[in-house]
């Protein structure tokens, strides 16, 4: 955890979240058929590069997920976790991330109060006290970043819940936001492998994909 503001926040480690073995895993494409061996020592020497600058980018992106998110819980804080003044904080929070999808509150009782999302709506209301982040945070009042699940539109993702405190320092309840990884990584790892966002064509000859810890495949570039 890193200290802003007098409070403490949860840092996100790249290891933890996304990252299988080393992180990544990335293989000349275009010549599946050689022997580790006889790969090119050039394309050898790249891949670690390749790979350690990937790594810090994610690691950049998520403790800035990570501080926006916490800064949202801080204003929810005062702006209270519904009506106009929530909806602000949350509007804000998706404006100030481009890799976020959706915001959302929820009270003490597990229920969706307030819900700003990018080409979606609805959701209000909607007990989701049982998804496994969102009991985690009630029952420990600590943030975490949840296992991949059913987004609110409707395609997989996973999401960043930070607990929301009154003033007085009483659980209010909490904020989710919704991060899809494809959305993520492709605009992490197209620079660093070049291929063409649009049509997934490559101009070098490296594939990439990512594992969650689990085994679960969390991203492949030509999925």
């Amino acid at each position: 955890m890193i200290r802003r503001g007098g409070r403490f926040i949860r840092k996100f480690y790249a290891s933890g979240y996304i990252i299988a073995l080393i992180l990544v895993m990335i293989s000349t494409a275009a010549i599946p058929c050689l022997a580790a061996d006889e790969i090119p020592s050039s394309k050898q020497a790249d891949m670690p590069l390749i790979l350690l600058q990937i790594q810090a980018d994610v690691q950049g992106n998520l403790n800035d997920l990570d501080l926006d998110v916490a800064d949202a819980a801080q204003n929810l804080s005062t702006a209270g976790l519904e009506g106009t003044a929530a909806r602000k904080v949350l509007r804000k929070l998706l404006e100030t991330n481009s890799n976020l999808v959706s915001a959302a509150t929820f009270g003490n009782n597990g229920k969706i109060i307030a819900v700003e999302c990018k080409g979606c709506k609805g959701g209000e209301g909607a007990n989701i006290r049982s998804q496994e982040h969102i009991a985690y945070v009630l029952k420990t009042k600590n943030p975490v970043f949840s296992k991949e699940f059913m987004l609110v539109k409707g395609y997989n993702g996973t999401a960043l819940a930070y607990p929301v405190f009154s003033p007085r320092g009483e659980l209010l309840g909490g904020v989710i936001a919704g991060v899809v990884p494809d959305k993520l990584m492709n605009a992490l790892v197209a620079p660093q492998i070049q291929f063409d966002m649009n049509n997934g064509s490559s101009i070098t000859d490296y594939s990439f994909w990512l594992m969650h810890l689990d085994g679960l495949i969390a991203y492949d570039r030509h999925r």
